[in-house]
């Protein structure tokens, strides 16, 4: 849950888990280990699992993240930064299937807008001739 706010979130769940274990654990030595899985399950999740599965379907461009996250903080408060991010998603596949929104898509993306056929072709032709 603490994953959805970026920077934010890995520190006070990094945070709220070693108090907790700080507070119930006999040795500080489950503190470390506590911290340092926190740390190595988040970067883990953060670069290999979150954009095999969420990255390939929808891709929001990281500025545009930070600003939802801002925006959703100042309209809703805490509860407006983690609805953000899906309110943000769903937006850009709704302007990706609507042909006049598309613009609006782009920006909001994360990738590079696809070139047609024909485009791909005489790109092709054109570097072959060079």
């Amino acid at each position: 849950m603490f994953n959805i706010i970026p920077y934010i979130g890995i520190f006070s769940a990094l945070i709220v888990s070693s108090a907790v274990t700080l507070a119930t654990a006999p040795s500080q030595t489950t503190v470390i280990y506590v911290m340092v899985t926190m740390v190595v399950t988040h970067l883990i999740d953060s670069n290999v699992l979150l954009p095999l599965v969420v990255g390939s379907k929808v891709r929001i461009n990281a500025l545009i993240t930070v600003l939802g996250v801002i925006i959703g903080e100042m309209v809703w408060g805490i509860p407006g930064m983690f609805l953000s991010i899906p309110v943000i998603a769903v937006f850009k596949i709704i302007f990706d299937r609507i042909d006049s929104l598309k613009p609006w898509g782009i920006i909001l993306g994360d990738e590079e807008p696809k070139q047609n056929r024909l485009a791909k072709t005489l790109s092709v032709r054109n570097k072959a001739r060079l």
